[in-house]
Formats: C-alpha cells, structure tokens, sequence
C-alpha cells in the first residue's frame, strides 16, 4: 500500500514506475492501472498493455477496462473483437454484483464479438454502474430501441452524465423539437458544449445555425 501511494505521487516515472511495480509484486491489483494508464501518456502502448495483462492477473476492473480498449481500439496490439468480448465477459463475472456490465453491454449493443442483441444490450446498461451507461439508454429511449421511444427519459439519461455525446443528442432534440419546444439557441448551447468537448459533428452543427 505504501509503494502504490509513493507511485501514485512521485513526479519523476521512472521512481513511480518502480514503485508501483513494487506494489504490483505485493499484490496490489490498482497499481496496475495507474501505471498502465501512465505509460499510455507516455505513448508507451506495447508496455501499457503488458501491464494490465497483469492486471488481469489480479482481477483489476480498471485495469481490465483498459484492456478491453486496447483491443478494440488496436493500441499496443492488434484489433481482435473476439478478444474484447472475452475480456468483457470476464469482468462482468468479476463482480459479485454484476455491474462491471458496461463492455459487455457495447458487446451486444454493437456485435463486437458477438452477435448483436439489443434487448441484452439494454439489460446490461441499466444494470451497470458506470456513467458512460446512462449515455447508451438515453440513446435508446430517445430513437425507441426495444423500448417504447420516451424523449424525457432519453433527455433525463442524457443530464445525468453530459459528455460530447449526450450533449450533442441533447442539441438535437432541441433543434427538432423532440419531447421539448424547439429552440435553435438553447439547441446551439448544447452543441457549442458538445463543441468544446471535440466533438465535430457539434461543432459543424452549431455553425449551421448561426453561422
């Protein structure tokens, strides 16, 4: 415990590096994930990924997350859907709870390893404790994917965890007047946020209405 909070703390890598190591060699499973996620910063991909392998070695949510990511994304290893499911999978059973379901979910939602099931998808989101969560179910209320469509429960979804995302769908359903009164200005404040937050379609679209 003791080496994992001289890693978290130190500036210089190389002593944080070796501490959190040592931390990982005692047992501790977060190590593991605050390394992985420094050695990303530091563009070090092939290294990031060895070290939430051995996060995965000791059960890490975040960890494993982050794995999860690489293989999807090919960052430090090839792209392999099949792999990401099974990672998904695995820290779904992790949780006694489960509620490690967030990439499990977006393994139905988008057929990455899968065959695509929205009904699952949908279980799986509203069951997980990740925010990220709440962006998907608003998404499927608000185009009425295997649920009756509910523009307030989509918009409600959205305000609870405001990412480019939820933002830009948030703009959109002001602009069109979905569930609420249209209005192109309250419309251009979402996408000018959704902007800020590098989303590009937002960006475009709020130069559409006031160009």
């Amino acid at each position: 415990e003791l080496a994992l909070k001289r890693g978290k703390n130190i500036d210089t890598f190389e002593r944080g590096k070796f501490y959190l190591e040592k931390a990982m060699s005692l047992g501790s499973s977060r190590a593991s994930h605050i390394l992985g996620v420094a050695q990303l910063d530091r563009l070090e991909q092939k290294e990031a990924v060895e070290t939430f392998s051995r996060g995965l070695e000791l059960e890490d949510a975040g960890a494993i997350g982050e794995l999860i990511k690489c293989y999807e994304k090919g960052v430090g290893v090839k792209p392999d859907n099949g792999k990401v499911f099974e990672l998904s999978k695995k820290l779904s059973d992790l949780d006694d709870e489960k509620r490690e379901t967030y990439y499990l979910a977006r393994c139905y939602e988008f057929g990455i390893g899968v065959k695509k099931d929205y009904k699952e998808a949908l279980r799986l989101y509203l069951r997980s404790k990740k925010p990220e969560a709440k962006n998907r179910v608003g998404y499927f209320y608000e185009i009425g994917r295997v649920v009756e469509r509910d523009y307030n429960k989509a918009a409600q979804s959205y305000k609870s965890y405001p990412t480019a995302f939820s933002l830009y769908r948030l703009g959109r359903m002001r602009e069109l007047g979905k569930g609420v009164l249209q209005d192109k200005v309250v419309a251009a404040s979402y996408y000018k946020r959704a902007c800020e937050e590098h989303s590009q379609i937002a960006c475009d679209a709020e130069r559409r209405l006031f160009p």
